[in-house]
């Protein structure tokens, strides 16, 4: 959780996790589960793959952001990659997800296509979060396995970058440090976990975790403390979350 030393936020929990719609390993949808690992977290601001919104019989046409919500008690917004007419419910939906214990001030939604439909679309969560007096911008997606896509989405991400705000950059983006794609976006941003003494946190295949695919990285106005993934529950999706815990630069100045 965070802490607060003389006004200031110094201390904050993220956490980043892929949950496939709760499908796990042992092919059980349990979303009892993803709240379980979240709260035991203690993640201050949490960052979601794969979330259904009434989307199919495989999550029981749930709205599963707004129960996750419910079960941690926090404010969040739903960005859907793919939004479908429905007959059964008002619209069957699929995308990411943003929890925080703070107030969320503003958020949009910046969706990523090829044209023509050669692939799933991709959605980019672009959030400001108020901590005390201090803004922090917040970015959550879901990167393509589709060379063109992934390109024109890591461009709209780094289009929507700012040096201004401390600024949060988290998903599953699908490829490994030190990649081209990952070398692009650590130009701007610095991984959570490229300090550590190991080559990499894998987060993928869950039960015998061999790459790393799930990050969080921070721009410079915020130090990061602490990384790992968290190893409980693996069998509740294909992906292990990682979470870091990072400090607000006291020099940042862009505040309420």
């Amino acid at each position: 959780m965070l802490s607060v030393k003389g006004g200031v936020p110094f201390k904050l929990r993220v956490l980043s996790f892929n949950i496939r719609h709760g499908l796990g390993t042992d092919r059980r949808v349990d979303l009892h589960r993803i709240a379980k690992i979240i709260k035991q977290s203690d993640a201050d601001i949490i960052g979601l793959n794969e979330v259904d919104k009434t989307f199919s019989k495989r999550s029981q046409f749930l709205d599963q952001t707004s129960w996750l919500a419910e079960k941690l008690q926090m404010e969040y917004v739903f960005a859907p990659a793919l939004s479908i007419q429905s007959r059964k419910v008002e619209r069957r939906e699929y995308g990411n997800a943003l929890f925080s214990r703070f107030p969320i001030k503003n958020s949009t939604s910046h969706i990523v296509r090829l044209q023509p439909f050669l692939c799933e679309p991709r959605s980019i969560i672009d959030a400001t979060i108020q901590i005390n007096q201090t803004l922090v911008k917040t970015l959550i997606t879901h990167v393509s396995l589709h060379p063109l896509l992934r390109k024109k989405q890591i461009k709209k991400i780094l289009e929507h970058s700012t040096d201004e705000l401390p600024t949060l950059l988290m998903g599953d983006l699908n490829c490994r440090p030190h990649s081209r794609d990952y070398r692009k976006i650590a130009k701007y941003y610095h991984n959570t976990c490229e300090k550590r003494i190991i080559k990499e946190l894998c987060t993928f295949p869950s039960r015998k975790p061999k790459f790393q695919l799930d990050y969080i990285f921070v721009n410079d106005k915020l130090d990061v403390i602490y990384s790992d993934v968290i190893t409980t529950y693996k069998e509740a999706s294909d992906h292990l979350p990682i979470t870091s815990l990072v400090k607000i630069k006291n020099e940042t100045s862009i505040t309420l």
